[in-house]
Protein backbone atom coordinates (compact mmCIF):
# COMPACT_ATOMS: atom_id res chain seq x y z
CA UNK A 1 0.00 0.00 0.00
CA UNK A 2 3.03 2.43 0.22
CA UNK A 3 2.84 2.73 -3.22
CA UNK A 4 -0.69 4.41 -3.04
CA UNK A 5 0.79 6.67 -0.65
CA UNK A 6 3.58 7.53 -3.20
CA UNK A 7 1.47 8.39 -5.89
CA UNK A 8 -0.83 10.42 -3.67
CA UNK A 9 2.16 12.01 -2.63
CA UNK A 10 3.61 12.90 -6.00
CA UNK A 11 0.38 14.13 -7.44
CA UNK A 12 -0.24 16.90 -4.74
CA UNK A 13 3.21 17.91 -4.88
CA UNK A 14 2.93 21.26 -6.87
CA UNK A 15 -0.08 22.03 -4.51
CA UNK A 16 -0.20 24.69 -1.85
CA UNK A 17 1.43 22.73 1.23
CA UNK A 18 -1.04 24.08 3.43
CA UNK A 19 -4.37 23.28 1.73
CA UNK A 20 -2.77 19.85 0.77
CA UNK A 21 -2.49 19.12 4.59
CA UNK A 22 -6.19 19.99 5.52
CA UNK A 23 -6.89 17.32 2.06
CA UNK A 24 -5.14 14.88 3.51
CA UNK A 25 -6.69 15.64 6.81
CA UNK A 26 -10.06 15.13 5.46
CA UNK A 27 -9.23 12.18 3.31
CA UNK A 28 -8.55 10.38 6.39
CA UNK A 29 -11.48 10.89 8.35
CA UNK A 30 -13.86 9.36 6.07
CA UNK A 31 -13.99 6.95 2.96
CA UNK A 32 -16.05 8.73 0.64
CA UNK A 33 -13.85 11.58 1.17
CA UNK A 34 -10.76 9.71 0.07
CA UNK A 35 -12.49 8.41 -3.22
CA UNK A 36 -13.16 12.04 -4.02
CA UNK A 37 -9.82 12.87 -3.12
CA UNK A 38 -7.76 10.70 -4.92
CA UNK A 39 -9.88 10.69 -7.99
CA UNK A 40 -6.58 10.47 -10.07
CA UNK A 41 -5.84 7.24 -9.06
CA UNK A 42 -9.08 6.16 -10.85
CA UNK A 43 -8.15 7.80 -13.69
CA UNK A 44 -4.40 6.77 -13.81
CA UNK A 45 -5.00 3.17 -13.66
CA UNK A 46 -8.16 2.89 -16.23
CA UNK A 47 -5.94 4.45 -18.73
CA UNK A 48 -3.16 1.66 -17.75
CA UNK A 49 -6.34 -1.14 -18.39
CA UNK A 50 -8.72 -0.23 -20.94
CA UNK A 51 -8.07 1.11 -24.41
CA UNK A 52 -10.83 3.76 -24.60
CA UNK A 53 -12.75 4.57 -27.49
CA UNK A 54 -12.30 8.06 -29.39
CA UNK A 55 -14.23 10.72 -28.31
CA UNK A 56 -14.39 14.17 -28.11
CA UNK A 57 -12.37 16.31 -25.88
CA UNK A 58 -14.75 17.33 -23.21
CA UNK A 59 -14.74 18.87 -19.54
CA UNK A 60 -15.54 15.97 -16.71
CA UNK A 61 -17.90 17.25 -13.52
CA UNK A 62 -18.29 14.37 -11.31
CA UNK A 63 -20.63 16.37 -8.77
CA UNK A 64 -23.46 17.26 -11.41
CA UNK A 65 -26.28 17.17 -9.26
CA UNK A 66 -29.65 19.88 -9.49
CA UNK A 67 -28.77 21.02 -5.99
CA UNK A 68 -25.53 22.18 -8.09
CA UNK A 69 -26.91 24.42 -10.61
CA UNK A 70 -27.73 28.19 -9.38
CA UNK A 71 -27.40 31.65 -10.66
CA UNK A 72 -24.49 33.70 -9.60
CA UNK A 73 -23.10 37.20 -11.00
CA UNK A 74 -20.27 37.25 -13.14
CA UNK A 75 -17.18 39.93 -12.83
CA UNK A 76 -18.69 41.84 -16.00
CA UNK A 77 -22.10 42.14 -13.22
CA UNK A 78 -24.21 39.73 -15.26
CA UNK A 79 -26.31 37.02 -13.37
CA UNK A 80 -26.21 34.07 -14.79
CA UNK A 81 -27.61 30.35 -14.24
CA UNK A 82 -25.02 27.50 -14.75
CA UNK A 83 -23.04 24.66 -12.32
CA UNK A 84 -22.13 26.80 -9.15
CA UNK A 85 -20.37 24.14 -7.69
CA UNK A 86 -16.59 23.82 -8.20
CA UNK A 87 -14.87 22.23 -5.19
CA UNK A 88 -11.69 24.08 -5.33
CA UNK A 89 -8.95 22.21 -6.42
CA UNK A 90 -5.89 24.07 -4.32
CA UNK A 91 -3.65 23.27 -7.78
Amino acid sequence: MAWIAERILQFNQPCDPAKTLLKYKAIREISFRFLRGTIHLFYEDLVGQYTLPESPLSWLCGDLHLENFGSFKGNDHEVYFDINDFPGTNK
